[in-house]
């Protein structure tokens, strides 16, 4: 039998992983925090169950989505996305340092490593292998969102692909949204592939991929 897990853990995870949150990315620039349900809104255990899956009464970015999976990759680390590393003057000096926000434990390195070995089978044998790099591996997690939203007379579906690169000692993490997709799989899948191999074409001596 499954251990019963219930909402509230399940809300503590989600907040810590940065979920409802908005937050400063540069001067002038927020997020948008998505949605998050809470446990009052919760009227049945089906919706409980829902909102596990990533479904039901809740909204994320593809901002929060890249933050999750380099939590997974960074031994359950969180930590807050920024734009801006630093700036500088005319002649390229840096004249300022933004610094990162403190990373906060979210999961369990042990917990954050088994999603990470999940997520490099699924590009490697699962529904996430149009994904696969020519070079390198990777990891990912497909989603094919039900808006709810009528358009032309059929629902809008979010096709998602969000994973990371490569799959050993990663290095980016890749998140890719269609609006109005069909498949994450079959609509994201092959412009994460796209993006991957574009990247080994680039660094891959600095990856130790070649």
């Amino acid at each position: 039998l499954s251990p019963v897990v219930g909402g509230s853990p399940l809300l503590e995870m989600a907040d810590r992983l940065g979920c409802g949150k908005n937050f400063v990315l540069a001067a002038g620039i927020e997020n948008q925090p998505g949605t998050l349900p809470t446990l009052d809104s919760w009227q049945s255990p089906a919706a409980l169950a829902n909102f596990s899956l990533g479904q039901g009464d809740r909204m994320a970015t593809p901002l929060q989505s890249a933050a999750m999976i380099n939590a997974s990759v960074n031994d359950g680390n969180y930590v807050q996305p920024r734009l801006l590393e630093y700036t500088t003057d005319a002649d390229g000096r840096p004249v300022h340092t933004y610094e990162s926000a403190p990373s906060v434990s979210a999961m369990s390195k042990q917990t954050a490593n088994t999603l990470r070995d999940y997520m490099v089978q699924t590009v490697a044998t699962g529904t996430a292998g149009t994904g696969m790099p020519a070079h390198g591996g990777a990891g990912a997690k497909t989603a094919t969102a039900e808006t709810g939203w009528i358009q032309d007379g059929h629902t809008v579906i979010q096709a998602w692909y969000a994973g990371f690169y490569p799959a050993e000692q990663p290095r980016y993490v890749i998140v890719v949204l269609a609006e109005d997709g069909k498949t994450g799989s079959g609509t994201c899948g092959p412009i994460f592939k796209q993006i991957a191999d574009r990247i080994y074409e680039e660094l891959g001596a600095e990856l130790g991929l070649q």
